[in-house]
């Protein structure tokens, strides 16, 4: 962002996770009023924290702030690359609260500057407030097409002399996942479980590692393993290691770099593989998750769940190890990436104007 932008930056890092309900250390309060008075500029960004899932929310979102703390907030705000959801917990009745919440940022340029990320965020906006009300705000691509790990050391989940399939296969919000599915949980398993074997017998010089985001991830990891072979289980799966936050994302997201291919049931399981030019394949049961292969014209690599299209995927994994598949899926991948890269820099022209115009001066910089 420093580098896009052109404006020499020092950050200070706040998890946002620390605002969450089930860690429950921090709040938008008074405190955090005080916090963000004491910089040049406020950055909230990144994630999916405007879902309208939380019924005592101010905001109905995770950024839970009351209109009396955000005017009290002297310091510019940047709303940078945020997610608009009505999936997860959605409460229909929050829209309005929402509504006037974004409206108070958008209606005080001078102080908010808003943009959402490219999941398709503008066209639910869209779909509940109006496309004129949604193109007041400013798209931007998701910060994990800008993923380059560095400095991460051997993998030892990744054996030599094979090719490495790495599969997330996303174990939480399964209410949410299957509510449209065409069939069981365990039937879909079953199903997986059985596409791998088809594959790993297919192609005799492949492994897979399997990788978790969260934690939930593994319950779906441990139900795929206890429907392999055990012979296989042995030999040719390993699971990547699973560490703290911050170096786990680049230890992860190197093993897409190195791998062959990526299986991806979530959303950055796909972004961050797309990033580094590796195939994929996205296994999608979240709504959201398929605008990224809808939009950028990669339908063929997408199999969505609710359809029963996990039964296609040796089929479409063997079709996308050849060596044509390979070349042509690392060309999109690029060249995606390169257009998502200059839609970016246009973008943060306009963030650079509004964070020049409106930061203290005598302190910019910090």
């Amino acid at each position: 962002m420093e580098k896009t932008i052109g404006i020499p930056m020092t950050f200070a890092n706040l998890e946002m996770r620390e605002f969450y309900r089930s860690w429950g250390m921090r709040r938008f309060d008074a405190d955090f009023a005080a916090l963000a008075n004491s910089f040049d500029l406020v950055i909230i960004g990144g994630g999916n924290f405007w879902s309208l899932d939380w019924e005592d929310s101010a905001t109905g979102t995770t950024i839970d702030i009351s209109k009396e703390i955000l005017e009290s907030i002297r310091t510019p705000i940047w709303f940078h690359g945020l997610g608009f959801d009505d999936g997860i917990a959605f409460q229909p009745e929050k829209l309005e609260v929402f509504q006037r919440f974004l409206s108070d940022l958008l209606d005080n340029p001078q102080k908010c500057f808003v943009s959402v990320r490219n999941d398709g965020s503008i066209d639910l906006l869209a779909k509940y407030y109006g496309r004129a009300f949604a193109e007041r705000i400013l798209e931007v691509p998701d910060g994990g097409f800008f993923v380059s790990p560095e400095g991460v050391p051997v993998h030892p989940e990744m054996m030599e002399g094979r090719r490495t399939i790495a599969i997330n296969p996303a174990g939480d919000m399964m209410q949410i996942r299957f509510y449209n599915a065409a069939e069981s949980v365990n039937d879909y398993l079953d199903a997986f479980a059985q596409e791998l074997v088809k594959l790993l017998e297919a192609e005799r010089t492949v492994q897979i590692v399997f990788v978790a985001h969260h934690f939930a991830d593994f319950a779906q990891i441990f139900a795929l393993m206890e429907r392999l072979p055990d012979v296989m289980r042995r030999r040719r799966v390993s699971i990547a290691s699973y560490l703290p936050v911050f170096p786990k994302a680049m230890y992860l997201f190197d093993i897409y770099r190195k791998a062959d291919l990526v299986i991806g049931g979530r959303f950055h399981s796909n972004l961050c593989a797309i990033a580094q030019g590796t195939p994929t394949i996205g296994i999608l049961s979240y709504h959201k998750h398929k605008t990224i292969y809808c939009r950028y014209g990669m339908r063929e690599r997408m199999l969505e769940v609710d359809k029963g299209e996990i039964r296609r995927l040796s089929e479409l994994a063997l079709r996308m190890l050849s060596a044509e598949s390979q070349q042509r899926a690392r060309r999109e991948n690029q060249r995606l990436v390169s257009n998502l890269r200059e839609d970016f820099a246009k973008k943060m022209k306009l963030a650079r104007l509004w964070i020049l115009e409106n930061t203290r001066r005598e302190s910019r910089g910090t």
